[in-house]
C-alpha cells in the first residue's frame, strides 16, 4: 500500500495540497489514463485486503463511473458487497460481468476458475453449502482443464498466442482445496473435508485457521454433535443384557460411554485422530502472535502524519486476506477452547487444566466458550483429585450466557469499522443480512439447559466426593429442565446413587420404565403394586 502511494503522488504528480481537486477530475484521468486505471484497481484490492471499506468504496466509485462495464471492476464491485454481507448484490453482479472471449485476464487468472470460486464463496455465507460445494468441484475441473490446455500448448508450441507467460504452469489447485475442505466441513462430511485441507496445508502451513480447521475435521469425525448421547443405541448401552432366569435373574450393566481409542500409527501421520488434532492445536498456537501491547509500537509518524495503530496490524492467513489483531484474539479463543476439547478426550487433564485456564483468560470469550472454559476446567480438575475446586466452576449461577458470537468491539476504530461492514442500502431489496451464530444447531440451545448440563456435572462431582444426597438433588433438578430424550449418562448416574443407597426398588422402576426390552413384566406407568400412588420417577 505504501508503494502505491508513492507511485500516485510521484508519478502522478498528486497530494494532498495539490493535482486532482475532486472526484470528477480523478474519474476523468482515470477515464484517460489506463496505467492509472491499473494502479486504482491495485490499491483496490489492497484496502478490500485490509478491510478498509470507507476508502474502498471510494476507489470503486470512481472506477465504476469510468469504467462501468470493466470486468476487473465488475469483480472488486462484487468483492466489497461480498465482504459488506450483501450476498444477494454480489452474486447480481457477478451476473451482470461481461462475457469474454478469453479464458485468461491479463493477470493470467483463468475466469471461469474465479466465478465458480466466487460463486461458492456467495453460497457458503448463504448457508447453501451443498450448492457451494457444486461452485467448487465445478473450479478444479475448470483449473485442470486450464492447465491441461496450458500444457498441451506449450509441447507442442501452439495455442499460447494471447496468454500471459506468468500463466504457464500458474495453478489455484490448493486455494480451492481449502475452500472446498471448508465447505465439506460445513456439509458435515469431516473426512472428505480433512482429506482436502490435509492437501492444503503443504502449501499453507503457517495459517493457523487452516490448522484449526483440520482439528475440527477430527473432532468431527469422533463426535459430530453434543446430541449424540441422546441417540437411542446411546441409551441402550446402559443395560447390555441379561443372565440367568427367575429369581436368579441378574442384569449387567454397561461399563459408560467413555472408551479408550487406540489410534493406529503415530500423531505425526495425518490421520482423523484425536492425536494429530491436539498436533494440529499446537501449531495452531504457535503461529498465534503474541498480544500486542501499545507500549511496543514505536510511536513515530509515518508520511502522511498518521501514527501506527496497534489494531491495524495485520496478521499473514494464506490464501486467505490478513487477519486482524481482534481477529487473532477471536481465532486464539477458538484454538484454545478446542485444545481443551482434545486434551480431555486423550486424557491427558493437565495439558487440558492449561488449556481450560488459559482460554478463561482471554478477554474476547464468547458466553458460550466462557461456558465451556468453566465445563472443561471443571472436569480436569475432578479427574486431578481436585473436587473442591472443579465444584466451584461448575456453579449454575456462573451460566449467564451462551451467545456463540464474540462480544462486541469496544474500541471507536473496531466499531467504525463494524459500521462499515454493516452499512446498508435501504433502496435495495435484494440484499441479504448476515447470518450469525454457528452453522450447526448450538447445544445447548437456552440458558435453562445450560444451566441443567451444568447441574448433572455437579451431581457427579458431588457423586465421586461421596456427597450422595446433594449428588440427587441436582440430578432431580438437572433432569426436569434437560429436556427429552435425557442423555445415557443421566441414566448411569442415577442408577448408581439408587444402588450405592439402597434404593432397589426405585432402580428396578428405572429399568422397568426405560430398558423394558431386558426385563419381562413390565409394570404399569400409573400404579406401584396394587394401586398405590408410585414413588416420584421424574429422573431417569
Amino acid at each position: 500500500m505504501g508503494m502505491l502511494s508513492y507511485a500516485e503522488k510521484n508519478v502522478f504528480n498528486t497530494s494532498k495540497s495539490g493535482g486532482e481537486k475532486d472526484g470528477k477530475d480523478k474519474e476523468d484521468n482515470m477515464a484517460d489514463d489506463p496505467l492509472k486505471t491499473k494502479l486504482s484497481l491495485y490499491k483496490t484490492r489492497c484496502l478490500l485486503m485490509m478491510k478498509s471499506m470507507k476508502s474502498s468504496k471510494r476507489e470503486i466509485k470512481a472506477l465504476i463511473t469510468a469504467h462501468p462495464m470493466n470486468l476487473s471492476v465488475l469483480y472488486l464491485k462484487s468483492n466489497f458487497e461480498y465482504m459488506r454481507s450483501n450476498h444477494r448484490k454480489a452474486m447480481k453482479m457477478m451476473g451482470i460481468a461481461p462475457s469474454s472471449s478469453t479464458l485468461f485476464t491479463e493477470a493470467g487468472e483463468c475466469l471461469p476458475v474465479m466465478y465458480h470460486n466466487n460463486m461458492g464463496c456467495i453460497h457458503f455465507y448463504l448457508r447453501k453449502h451443498h450448492l457451494g460445494a457444486f461452485y467448487f468441484r465445478k473450479a478444479i475441473q475448470e483449473n485442470e482443464n486450464a492447465l491441461r490446455d496450458i500444457t498441451r500448448g506449450a509441447e507442442h508450441n501452439k495455442n499460447l498466442s494471447g496468454k500471459p507467460l506468468h500463466s504457464i504452469g500458474m495453478s489455484r489447485h490448493y486455494e480451492l482445496l481449502y475452500n472446498m475442505g471448508i465447505q465439506m466441513l460445513h456439509c458435515g462430511k469431516p473426512v472428505a473435508a480433512f482429506d482436502c485441507l490435509v492437501e492444503a496445508v503443504q502449501v499453507f502451513r503457517t495459517n493457523p485457521r487452516l490448522w484449526l480447521r483440520l482439528a475440527e475435521c477430527c473432532i468431527m469425525t469422533n463426535r459430530e454433535n453434543n446430541d449424540d448421547d441422546r441417540k437411542l443405541e446411546k441409551r441402550l448401552e446402559v443395560i447390555q443384557g441379561s443372565d440367568g432366569s427367575g429369581i436368579h435373574r441378574k442384569l449387567r450393566l454397561g461399563p459408560g460411554l467413555r472408551t479408550d481409542r487406540v489410534s493406529p500409527g503415530t500423531p505425526a501421520i495425518p490421520a482423523s485422530t484425536y492425536e494429530f488434532a491436539a498436533l494440529c492445536l499446537r501449531n495452531a498456537l504457535m503461529l498465534l502472535p503474541e498480544e500486542t501491547q501499545k507500549s511496543d509500537i514505536p510511536n513515530t509518524d509515518d508520511q502522511d502524519g498518521i501514527k501506527p495503530n496497534p489494531e491495524s496490524l495485520l496478521v499473514p492467513a494464506p490464501p486467505g486476506n490478513p487477519m486482524k489483531s481482534i481477529e487473532v484474539a477471536n481465532l486464539r479463543c477458538s484454538v484454545l477452547a478446542a485444545a481443551a476439547y482434545v486434551a480431555i478426550c486423550l486424557n491427558d487433564f493437565t495439558m487440558a487444566l492449561q488449556n481450560a485456564e488459559n482460554l478463561l483468560k482471554q478477554p474476547r470469550l464468547s458466553g458460550a466458550q466462557r461456558y465451556l472454559g468453566h465445563l472443561y476446567m471443571a472436569e480436569a480438575l475432578v479427574a486431578l483429585d481436585k473436587i473442591a475446586d472443579g465444584i466451584q466452576h461448575l456453579n449454575p449461577e456462573l451460566v449467564t450466557d451462551i451467545n456463540t458470537l464474540p462480544p462486541e468491539p469496544k474500541s471507536d476504530q473496531d466499531k467504525n469499522e463494524k459500521n462499515e461492514k454493516t452499512e446498508k442500502d435501504k433502496g435495495d431489496k435484494d440484499q441479504e443480512t448476515e447470518v450469525k451464530g454457528s452453522f450447526y444447531p448450538w447445544s445447548p440451545r437456552d440458558l435453562t439447559r445450560a444451566k441443567a448440563i451444568m447441574q448433572y456435572n455437579l451431581a457427579t462431582a458431588h457423586a465421586i466426593r461421596g456427597e450422595y444426597d446433594k449428588a440427587m438433588a441436582n440430578l432431580v433438578e438437572s433432569s426436569n429442565y434437560m429436556g427429552t430424550p435425557l442423555p445415557a449418562q443421566m441414566y448411569f448416574l442415577k442408577l448408581y446413587l439408587d444402588l450405592i443407597e439402597g434404593r432397589r426398588k426405585l432402580a428396578q422402576i428405572v429399568i422397568k420404565d426405560h430398558f423394558g426390552h431386558v426385563t419381562p413384566n413390565r409394570e404399569n406407568k400409573m400404579t406401584y403394586k396394587s394401586g398405590t400412588p408410585r414413588p416420584d420417577t421424574s429422573v431417569p
